[in-house]
């Protein structure tokens, strides 16, 4: 999907309704999508997509086999009547006005407008919700606040893990080896961890995260780039921050 100034347009695969609720067909062509024109921002998951509105509003349609669009009233797929879908882009219940949204494979989070908070919803098999004593798919549909982080800046979620940004610092959270506070890649992290550097210090001045499949990098105010987690498809680890040559170029032009 692809935000422009006169709406959102979406085209690709739909068994899910992800590109577009009303299309009966699975793969669809550039589309807008008029439900949710006015969004500011996107966050597209792995079958369900997200939009941001001005207002702090954040509204979902496609998938919602694992409650990544909240407690909606569900409808089968128009492709597939087996799976549960949300056909019409609708508010995330329980969800206050946001400035920052973010989506995994099948799980979202926001950062709420007023007090700061991060909240997540969706699934949570690998504790990528923040709720500790529950691994399950399913752990109630509204979002809940992740503990311990206050302040956060910035969001990135993998497939199957959440990390935040607040004041220098990484949390994560999620599946076992792709946190970063961690050298145990078998077991889920459901309460947060700082990101710890490989000499075992805290990874601290960072100003930018991303996520991507079961990885995260970090640059740091220094123009450092530390990466953990799953790095290439050999089934190498690197359970904790790994330094990366790297050297920031100006853009051309």
């Amino acid at each position: 999907c692809i935000l422009a100034e006169n709406g959102v347009f979406c085209s690709g695969a739909n068994s899910y309704g992800q590109v577009n609720p009303k299309a009966r067909v699975d793969g669809v062509g550039i589309t807008q999508v008029s439900a949710v024109s006015g969004a500011r921002r996107l966050a597209l998951g792995w079958h369900f997509s997200l939009a941001l509105f001005d207002d702090g509003m954040v509204r979902c349609w496609g998938a919602n086999e694992a409650g990544q669009c909240g407690a909606q009233s569900n409808l089968p797929c128009v492709t597939n009547p087996v799976l549960p879908c949300v056909a019409d882009p609708a508010p995330v219940p329980g969800l206050g006005p946001s400035r920052v949204v973010v989506a995994g494979n099948a799980h979202a989070c926001a950062i709420g407008a007023n007090d700061g908070q991060v909240r997540c919803w969706g699934n949570n098999e690998y504790g990528q919700l923040g709720i500790p004593g529950c691994h399950v798919k399913i752990c109630g549909h509204d979002p809940v606040v992740v503990a311990g982080i206050e302040g956060a800046e910035q969001l990135a979620l993998g497939a199957d893990h959440s990390c935040a940004l607040a004041h220098g610092q990484v949390h994560c959270w999620g599946s076992g080896g792709s946190t970063g506070g961690t050298s145990d890649v078998a077991h889920a992290v459901s309460t947060p961890v700082v990101v710890l550097r490989e000499d075992g210090t805290e990874l601290a001045d960072v100003v930018e995260i991303v996520a991507s499949g079961w990885y995260t990098c970090a640059l740091t105010r220094n123009q450092r780039l530390y990466c953990w987690g799953s790095l290439d498809y050999t089934g190498e680890w690197r359970p904790l921050a790994h330094e990366f040559d790297y050297q920031a170029r100006p853009p051309h032009g």
